[in-house]
């Protein structure tokens, strides 16, 4: 099956809907199915076979996505427990976090 000129499909996976948009030279289309936390793949999928039904599904040139599960989880404290494990001298770099401060290597760097 080669590529389809400019196929588009953009997929949002949430903890109770995933919205999903599929964009061709064709027009739009839209769908909106239940999340399946334990298998956000499943939803995706089952998503684009319910917008395509039995139609060959087009070879996407992009795929976009986006999830907020993660996000959900930390407001909601419903995530796994987490134990962070590393070597003597490294014990901040939770407190670093990224590493895109103005003063990147100053030794006394000042927090926001």
């Amino acid at each position: 099956m080669e590529a389809s000129p400019n196929v588009t499909l953009g997929a949002d996976t949430g903890g109770t809907f995933t919205d999903l948009v599929l964009i061709t030279s064709h027009g739009l289309a839209l769908n909106k199915v239940p999340s399946l936390p334990t298998a956000p793949q499943t939803a995706i999928l089952n998503g684009i076979q319910s917008m395509l039904g039995s139609a060959e599904w087009p070879r996407a040139t992009k795929l976009v996505h986006g999830t907020t599960v993660a996000t959900n989880a930390l407001l909601q404290r419903e995530g796994a427990k987490v134990l962070f494990v590393t070597n003597q001298g490294f014990e901040d770099i939770p407190e670093i976090g990224r590493q895109n401060r103005e003063l990147l290597y100053s030794l006394q760097p000042s927090r926001p």
